[in-house]
Parts: structure tokens; C-alpha cells; sequence
């Protein structure tokens, strides 16, 4: 893995081929190569790695986790999609608006109708600085995050809801 620290900035600017990343979301579980799951939830939500937060990152490793260690299957985002949605985070402004941002803006909840069939993982409330904890990390070729646009999300797009993908069957005949 390999990493740069950044110089005076005062907003992230990867160099090109770098992804930001927050040492918060390393101690929730995020390692390198990245999961392909989670390369997946990312372009289902068409989100980048600096948009999740720490907690969002603890659910998505726990769920990996999981479902290999326990359930001894690859993760799924049928499954996923069970138990989890992703919200739109949006900074306090000054005087109670509410305003989009780059870091931070995809939070994943579990779904309050599924809380009883998942494992209670309690998360903190507050990472309080976590997003100027930023570094640059290298993008890998085999196992690569979306590249870094510096975009902000201002409102949940609607696949964040979609729940799980219903097949028809055919009927035995």
C-alpha cells in the first residue's frame, strides 16, 4: 500500500492515479486490495471512497466479514440490500441550512424493518475530525476505486433504496 501524506492543502487534491482516503475508515476494517464488494457498493451508489464515513465502513467490513467467516459465502448485494440502505449526509451551515458535501455524504444505516435479523454492532455517534485525518492513497490497477472528482452529493439517488433484485422463476412444468 502506498500512501502520501498531504502538503498545505486545505481541501484534498490527489495526485493523479491517488484516491483520498481517512485514517478512521482504516481502524473500521478498510484494508488493501479493497474488497470487491466494496468496489461494487461504490458504483451502485456511484459514490467514492471519501464519500463513506468511518461507520458506513465498519457495516460494510462487518457484512464482509460475516458472510465469510460465518456464513461461508461471498458477500452479495442482494444481502446487502436486505439489511442496509445508504443516505445522503448533508454539513450544517451556519443558521440551520443544510448543505451537500465531498467528504463524508453516503451513510449507511441498517434498515429499521431489519434490526432484529442482523448482528448488533453498536457505532459511535460522532467521529468529531475525522475527515481532516486525509491521505492520499495510491489507486490500485488490479483492485481500483473510483477515481477521485472531488464532486459532492447533494441528495440520496434513488438506487440507494432499492431493496433486493426479485427474479421470476420459471414455473416447473
Amino acid at each position: 500500500m502506498e500512501w502520501i501524506v498531504p502538503g498545505d492543502e486545505r481541501h484534498p487534491e490527489p495526485p493523479v492515479g491517488y484516491v483520498v482516503s481517512f485514517i478512521p475508515i482504516h481502524e473500521r476494517g478498510l484494508g488493501r486490495p479493497a474488497y470487491d464488494f466494496l468496489r461494487a457498493l461504490l458504483h451502485r451508489y456511484g459514490a467514492e471512497l471519501q464519500h463513506l464515513n468511518p461507520n458506513g465502513i465498519q457495516h460494510i467490513s462487518a457484512f464482509v466479514a460475516m458472510c465469510e467467516g460465518f456464513l461461508g459465502i461471498a458477500p452479495n448485494l442482494d444481502l446487502w440490500c436486505h439489511f442496509f440502505v445508504a443516505i445522503c449526509i448533508q454539513r450544517k451551515a451556519p443558521g440551520a441550512n443544510s448543505l451537500p458535501c465531498t467528504i463524508g455524504c453516503v451513510g449507511i444505516r441498517l434498515r429499521s424493518e431489519r434490526c432484529g435479523g442482523y448482528v448488533q454492532m453498536p457505532t459511535p455517534t460522532t467521529h468529531s475530525g475525522w475527515h481532516h485525518r486525509w491521505f492520499y492513497l495510491r489507486n490500485e490497477a488490479l483492485h481500483p476505486f473510483p477515481e477521485f472528482t472531488g464532486c459532492d452529493i447533494a441528495e440520496a439517488r434513488s438506487s440507494w433504496k432499492w431493496g433486493t433484485i426479485t427474479r421470476s422463476l420459471p414455473s416447473p412444468t
